[in-house]
């Protein structure tokens, strides 16, 4: 009784209290009965209640199945008392079967014993003499007159055990009782008038004798006691198969948890930070913004490294996918890459390579459908004013003049690994003091605002107007809270973004320096 939340100890005081009432009541009301009573068929409907197990009450929120059927079949035998013998009579048939219920298989703490004792007195009592009331005063029934008393008093009963039960678990547990009694009791309610109903055409169809009202009220009992057993099994079931559910939810939840965290620490690992004395000659800015505000594991990438002969590549991708597959994808591209660019610094070789490299790979792994892999990659000689450019199916580079002229670098191929012999033009620019270059991926352009997209020439006018801050990072914060702006503080995708501006003149080199600006 203790270990009850306070509201629940409360209530189960006032159910006590009402049963002790009732008790009293029904001590002071005269017993009415349609004839006078005989010990044997009291005794018998006593001793059918102990068997049955009476309303078998917990105050816990799960039934068994043998619980719930043996419910309807202790007011069946109740009913039958009320209408042969009396209100009086009915309460020993009531208050015997539920304690046979709380002692047998398993006793039931003290506490629980006189709760369902005192429900089952007040459920009981009331409903006699609901009864009574609507039946003009007797027990004598009529075809037609008596038809609401029977509804309305099994009503009664079903309604104060059923509604008190739910009030206590819910008090007990910290639920909604309204909630609980229509999820766990309210389909009981049939059940309740068809026990009552067949008392009822028993004592009219063959006589008041108990014996013959019971060879009537035993095959409904069964009927329901089987339709609740039915019941409690496929609510145990269903019970059991959500409870697996959950424990294979929170497995997957673990697991992607996991996974998440793996795939952020490596994507961390691949974002790397641009100094500004890292590229003399060279004012350089990244930006990676994650789509709404999710961790860093989308597939959009940047990567920035010297090569050999004083040059320095500068390469932005989108990797098709999310978390630990699309990170470790990430990974393999980008050093990769490095390789071939190391190897020779030629963009569009190096694409070709890496082109044949994704195709072979996804044929050894067996990937049918693999999603896509953009790239953009441009490699500068700061020293000789010139860039080279290849890209797979990126988003086109702009390269910003300095008299104020935009440029679209609209010379892309075809995506990374779809057809291993597809070829990648190489474009050579000049990059003259004051040029400013920018790489992005789609998340900048695909943005949306309800129904409207930036979309590319959307993006290209802001970054007209915001390109021209100095240094570069201050141009690349301002490019991404335009963006933001547009789209009402969020993006939609991850987002990736390079922007190499040659801030003062460099020393010249001769001809012959220059790299070569056609195909391996």
């Amino acid at each position: 009784m203790n270990k009850l939340p306070h509201n629940a100890r409360v209530f189960v005081w006032i159910v006590w209290g009402l049963g002790i009432a009732s008790l009293v009541l029904a001590g002071l009301v005269p017993q009415r009965t349609v004839a006078p009573a005989k010990a044997w068929e009291l005794g018998l409907l006593i001793l059918l209640g102990i068997l049955a197990g009476g309303t078998k009450i917990r105050l816990t929120p799960r039934k068994t199945a043998e619980s719930m059927g043996l419910l309807s079949l202790g007011f069946a035998l109740i009913f039958a008392a009320l209408l042969r013998l009396g209100p009086t009579a009915a309460l020993w048939v009531g208050g015997a079967s539920t304690l046979a219920s709380c002692l047998f298989p398993r006793r039931q703490p003290f506490h629980q014993i006189l709760f369902n004792l005192a429900l089952n007195v007040i459920a009981t009592f009331t409903t006699g003499q609901v009864f009574l009331l609507i039946n003009g005063g007797t027990l004598e029934l009529h075809p037609v007159g008596s038809l609401l008393a029977v509804m309305l008093s099994s009503f009664t009963f079903f309604l104060i055990s059923t509604g008190a039960v739910a009030a206590a678990v819910a008090l007990s547990t910290d639920q909604n009782p309204p909630r609980l009694w229509r999820d766990s009791f309210l389909w009981t309610a049939p059940s309740y008038f068809a026990s009552a109903s067949a008392g009822t055409l028993a004592i009219l169809i063959l006589g008041r004798h108990v014996g013959t009202v019971l060879l009537f009220v035993t095959p409904v009992a069964c009927l329901t006691y089987l339709s609740y057993t039915l019941q409690a099994r496929s609510v145990e079931e269903k019970q059991h198969h959500i409870e697996e559910l959950e424990v294979n939810q929170a497995q997957l939840s673990s697991a992607l948890e996991r996974e998440h965290r793996i795939a952020e620490a490596l994507q961390r690992a691949l974002l790397i930070h641009i100094e500004e004395r890292d590229f003399p000659g060279l004012d350089v800015a990244s930006i990676y913004e994650p789509a709404l505000n999710e961790a860093l594991v989308g597939g959009d990438f940047f990567d920035v490294f010297s090569l050999p002969g004083g040059e320095t590549a500068f390469v932005v991708g989108d990797v098709s996918g999310k978390g630990l597959a699309a990170a470790t994808r990430t990974a393999e591209i980008k050093f990769v890459l490095r390789g071939y660019l190391r190897d020779d610094s030629n963009p569009a070789c190096a694409l070709e390579r890496l082109n044949r490299y994704v195709h072979n790979a996804r044929q050894l792994d067996g990937e049918d459908t693999p999603g896509f892999i953009a790239l953009s990659l441009i490699v500068v000689d700061a020293r000789c004013e010139a860039i080279r450019m290849a890209a797979a199916g990126a988003e086109p580079p702009l390269a910003l003049r300095t008299g104020g002229e935009t440029l679209v670098l609209d010379r892309g191929g075809m995506v990374l690994g779809v057809d291993s012999e597809c070829a990648y033009d190489l474009t050579a620019l000049p990059f003259a003091e004051g040029d400013t270059f920018l790489m992005f991926t789609d998340g900048f352009t695909e943005v949306r605002k309800e129904s409207v997209w930036l979309g590319y020439e959307g993006f290209t006018q802001l970054v007209e107007q915001s390109a021209s801050a100095r240094p570069a990072r201050k141009a690349a914060d301002a490019i991404l809270e335009q963006v933001r702006t547009f789209s009402g503080g969020e993006l939609q995708d991850d987002a990736c973004l390079l922007m190499v501006h040659r801030p003062a003149p460099v020393e010249p080199c001769s001809l012959h320096q220059r790299p070569a600006l056609t195909h391996a």
